[in-house]
């Protein structure tokens, strides 16, 4: 995507006030992109209050320091992914522990169990996730890939769907898709490179498809051979990274809650104060 065209993008969003996610991947390995860094810093520049976060396999995250170089950028979430072996798993935990000694403030998920406290456009974490093993549901993505399940599950499902009403599934071409299961770009609602967010977001196949998922009507294409939505048997897990994360998730989680009070506190106390 051309500077200018990610420039007005976040531009647009800044107009908003956005406040919400923004994830820099999809059907995609976002690390190879050399100026990575300079787009984090645009977009933050234009949102200061929203939350950036990053799925990646870490295959080319050879050097840990790059890490605290996208979150000084901006970024505020980066989940690794452990497609391989154990022996991968360990490996890279042993390297985020180590380079968590030399930057404290960064925040290692496993390490934890739980989230930090603050604003999440403040957050500095680092998640490890393990996808290899045996014993996972594969789900079908659309009907793309063969799933997994236990049982023959009957299409189209009747479910909800939240896809379309989260956010923009955008492509590397700058196409909206309709979200992250649209491999081939079947569904496309528009065009960023030459359409703003806001005409995309409200456009006519978006709408069409919030509306058929709100009455749990999957019958449109993709959504009528999707199985997202239905419960798997086992999913891929964030596994702890000592013995001692336990007792860290409840004292970790326990300053999360006294946080969460202590922000409502101010909150009302400053309505209260505006409304005298």
């Amino acid at each position: 995507m051309a500077g200018e065209v990610a420039e007005r993008i976040a531009g647009e969003l800044g107009r908003l006030d956005f406040r919400g996610r923004i994830a820099f991947h999809l059907m995609s390995e976002p690390l190879l992109y050399k100026r990575f860094e300079e787009v984090l810093r645009l977009f933050r520049r234009h949102v200061p209050r929203a939350h950036f976060y990053v799925h990646t396999n870490g295959d080319v995250l050879t050097d840990y320091e790059r890490i605290h170089r996208l979150f000084e950028a901006g970024l505020n979430d980066i989940l690794i992914n452990c497609y391989d072996s154990q022996t991968q798993f360990d490996g890279r935990k042993a390297s985020i522990v180590d380079f968590t000694r030399h930057h404290p403030e960064i925040w290692f998920w496993n390490k934890w169990q739980c989230n930090p406290t603050g604003p999440r456009h403040e957050w500095r974490v680092v998640r490890l996730r393990a996808f290899f093993g045996e014993g996972y549901t594969l789900r079908n993505w659309a009907g793309h890939v063969r799933a997994s399940h236990d049982e023959t599950l009957e299409f189209p499902l009747k479910l909800e769907c939240a896809r379309v009403v989260e956010g923009l599934h955008v492509n590397y071409l700058g196409q909206v898709v309709l979200c992250n299961n649209d491999w081939k770009f079947e569904a496309v609602a528009g065009d960023l490179m030459k359409e703003d967010a806001w005409s995309v977001w409200t456009s006519p196949l978006l709408e069409r498809y919030r509306e058929h998922l709100s009455r749990r009507d999957r019958s449109l294409p993709l959504c009528r051979t999707c199985d997202n939505g239905y419960p798997r048997r086992r999913e891929p897990g964030y596994p702890a990274a000592d013995r001692l994360a336990p007792a860290r998730r409840v004292w970790g989680s326990a300053r999360l809650l006294v946080s969460r009070a202590s922000t409502k506190v101010q909150r009302s106390l400053q309505e209260r104060g505006a409304s005298s």
